[in-house]
């Protein structure tokens, strides 16, 4: 068990340093904002580890985390005796493990990510993974030590029966996941094979904004949130890296005295006149834009999504 720890313990704490030189860090403030809120969502995680995959009830979870320190607090009274080593090997697991969840989740900390983060910001996760493992498994061998006694043929009996379930219900949210990023791929072509159909001999180094399809299939999986994805898929279908198309989604574009500019992407992704088409696949519409007020013309029939 001190070998398990160590394992995830170490690693961890040695990326803490060399990682926030590539990512965002948030100021000291900003990590203390954020601290209650990681401690509450990383408890709702850790408690939905013991709950079948759909019950998200704020009750069933409260129940489970009782459930959880009903099982710690009769074996922390159990250790005191002497001969419970067994006992106390598996609260030492529980401890590294909850240990390791803390420094997975410090490096996130003032990012604006959570431990309820889903889709692709679930990232946030990624390390303290290993610690909500180790936290789980020791608390089930916990129980497994309370339900039979002592160690032996009951106590193994309890945990592998502990284990598979909890195991069969990661495996449902593995499918669940599976199906959210399958359903975006199906949508991301069906959105290519509207754009070509919509536009099948686009101006060169022309920027197409996009208007009535989602950007996203589920909270966090996208279809093409992006104008760097969308623009590179489409510059492969079309053979074309003069293009660039742009996912309105809900976004309001702006109309300029000289060009058309996409809401939050501002000048980066902003169409001089004569070069910005707006395409709407819901509608099967496209209209070129040469002026500003094409621009709003469009605009005005052109909804976002």
């Amino acid at each position: 068990m001190l070998v398990d720890a160590a394992l995830v313990l170490v690693p961890l704490a040695l990326l803490i340093v060399p990682t926030s030189k590539a990512r965002a860090v948030g100021s000291p403030t900003e990590r203390a904002t954020d601290l209650p809120e990681f401690v509450a969502q990383g408890s709702s995680v850790f408690a939905s580890t013991f709950l079948p995959p759909g019950a998200s009830s704020s009750l069933l979870k409260l129940l489970a985390l009782a459930a959880v320190g009903g099982v710690v607090g009769a074996a922390i009274w159990r250790a005191r005796r002497d001969r419970e080593r067994e006992v106390r090997k598996w609260l030492l697991g529980a401890a590294a493990g909850t240990s390791a969840v803390a420094l997975g989740h410090l490096m996130f900390l003032g990012y604006g990510l959570y431990p309820l983060s889903q889709g692709l910001d679930d990232r946030v996760n990624a390390f303290a993974a290993f610690g909500f493992v180790v936290a789980t498994y020791s608390v089930l061998a916990l129980l497994s030590l309370l339900v039979a006694g002592r160690p032996g043929h009951w106590a193994a009996a309890v945990l592998a029966a502990g284990t598979l379930l909890v195991g069969l219900g990661f495996v449902q949210r593995v499918r669940d996941d599976i199906a959210r990023y399958n359903s975006a791929t199906a949508q991301q072509r069906d959105e290519l094979a509207a754009l070509r159909r919509l536009l099948p001999r686009a101006r060169p180094g022309s920027t197409i904004f996009a208007f009535g399809y989602p950007t996203a299939s589920a909270p966090g999986v996208p279809i093409f949130g992006n104008p760097w994805d969308l623009t590179f898929a489409v510059s492969l279908f079309w053979n074309d890296p003069l293009l660039t198309v742009v996912p309105v989604g809900n976004e309001v574009v702006s109309c300029g005295r000289t060009e058309a500019r996409p809401g939050r992407y501002g000048t980066e992704y902003a169409a001089a006149y004569g070069r910005a088409e707006f395409v709407d696949l819901s509608m099967g519409s496209v209209r070129y834009v040469a002026s500003r007020h094409e621009c709003l013309a469009a605009r005005a029939m052109f909804a976002p999504d």
